[in-house]
């Protein structure tokens, strides 16, 4: 499943074993999108949050806007996947400066949350090995593994 670069609202439903559905609400940044973002996030299994490593400007920007959304009771105990998009670029924030900024010890205390590294590399079919392995570890966690 990749994305469709809408920019605004995607459901995608993904089958698993045993009949299980889980279903996705990919939401897009931009400011006119994120007042929607809160009507989605009620029965959330998993938050997955893409920042872009290689724009430091909107990094203080996207901190707050999950500060904002981690707030809402509807996401309380949720755990959260921050994926720092554009590892492969050499201007990229590492992973850990990314967890630096968002705070993770702090936002830790009331969600499970993790930093993966996102890259596309340039000879790649489309499909990373970091998307299949951030694949892997959403299902395992909505599903309870």
């Amino acid at each position: 499943m990749l994305p469709d670069n809408s920019g605004g609202l995607n459901v995608v439903s993904v089958h698993c074993k045993k009949g299980r559905v889980l279903n996705f609400s990919e939401m897009g940044g931009s400011e006119n999108i994120r007042m929607y973002w809160y009507n989605f996030v009620q029965d959330t299994d998993l938050l997955i949050y893409i920042v872009d490593s290689t724009d430091e400007h909107r990094l203080a920007e996207s901190v707050k806007e999950l500060r904002i959304l981690t707030a809402c009771d509807k996401l309380k105990k949720t755990p959260i996947i921050i994926l720092a998009n554009k590892q492969d670029l050499q201007n990229a924030a590492s992973p850990e400066s990314i967890a630096a900024a968002f705070g993770i010890p702090e936002l830790s205390r009331q969600n499970k949350i993790a930093v993966f590294p996102l890259e596309m590399p340039p000879d790649s079919d489309g499909v990373s090995q970091s998307v299949l392995k951030v694949k892997k570890i959403a299902i395992d966690l909505c599903l309870g593994k």
